[in-house]
């Protein structure tokens, strides 16, 4: 079983350069999670990636939050999608 790596916010946001209320945003409108331990919030390692594909959309084409979160939720749609049509593509190839 994979552990789960944690990232201090403001150590994170100190390092790339970001505000920490951007962070705060993303979790309000559920695109990141962050844990609170010790009066301390915490990303997962995992969400990097996302973080910083969401800051470039926000900064790059200024796209809001609510922007930011309808990209979210059709990205993961189109990963459904891409799995979907892949394993129908096994099927077929299995069947021909």
């Amino acid at each position: 079983m994979a552990t789960k790596k944690y990232i201090l916010v403001t150590q994170y946001c100190q390092h790339a350069n970001v505000e920490i209320a951007f962070l705060e945003n993303l979790h309000e409108y559920g695109l990141v999670l962050m844990e609170k331990k010790d009066s301390e919030s915490y990303i997962n390692e995992n969400d990097i990636s996302k973080i910083e594909r969401m800051l470039r959309l926000h900064k790059d084409l200024s796209i809001n939050f609510e922007g930011l979160d309808v990209i979210d939720s059709m990205q993961k749609r189109l990963r459904q999608m891409e799995k979907k049509m892949k394993l129908l593509q096994q099927k077929l190839d299995f069947y021909e």
